[in-house]
């Protein structure tokens, strides 16, 4: 064998011993780590507001099936810290809608998560107006439109929530719920 290959291979036995010893975890031909375990799954973000924890368990009690199944014709709802002057604002759409979220195509439990979830996220990242797109009901095969009685009870309970109104007829109309969120 040449020498020089000899003292090669002696290197390279050495160089993987000591990485061995170490724990360093070797790289496959492909150019990827070889991993010897799973990869740790992601965390779970909590709800970690009390208040956000309290509307969760008593949307979680809710039954829209057991609920009244006529939406109000009034569309709209100011809570008592909320001026009239920025309600009006709101229902004139003068607040810019910062972000939204579509829920067609979702179950009543799926978007009780995605709504608690959208919410938070949006009063984390200071969103003050956001819209709800949660459909009309015509396709639901009782004609009830769940997704929207679920909505308005979520959002009556919402200590962040100072009001909502339904949406202009170009940002979806009774289809869809504007939202306006207490300042953080």
């Amino acid at each position: 064998m040449n020498k020089s290959k000899q003292n090669f291979d002696e290197d390279s036995t050495a160089f993987h011993k000591e990485m061995d010893r170490i724990g360093v975890t070797p790289v496959g031909s492909d150019g990827k780590v070889l991993l010897t375990s799973p990869p740790p799954a992601p965390p779970i973000k909590p709800l970690d507001e009390p208040d956000n924890q309290s509307v969760l368990e008593e949307s979680l009690a809710m039954n829209p099936d057991d609920s009244e199944h006529e939406i109000e014709e009034n569309e709209n709802l100011r809570k008592d810290y909320l001026s009239p002057r920025d309600f009006r604002a709101l229902r004139q759409g003068k607040f810019v809608v910062q972000d939204y979220i579509d829920l067609h195509g979702s179950t009543v439990v799926e978007a009780r998560r995605l709504i608690l979830q959208f919410i938070g996220e949006s009063l984390i990242h200071h969103k003050r107006c956001i819209r709800i797109v949660h459909g009309k009901g015509r396709l639901s095969p009782d004609g009830i439109p769940k997704l929207k009685i679920l909505t308005h009870k979520l959002l009556k309970q919402h200590k962040e929530v100072l009001g909502y109104c339904k949406a202009r007829p170009v940002d979806g109309g009774s289809g869809a719920t504007i939202i306006l969120l207490r300042r953080k």
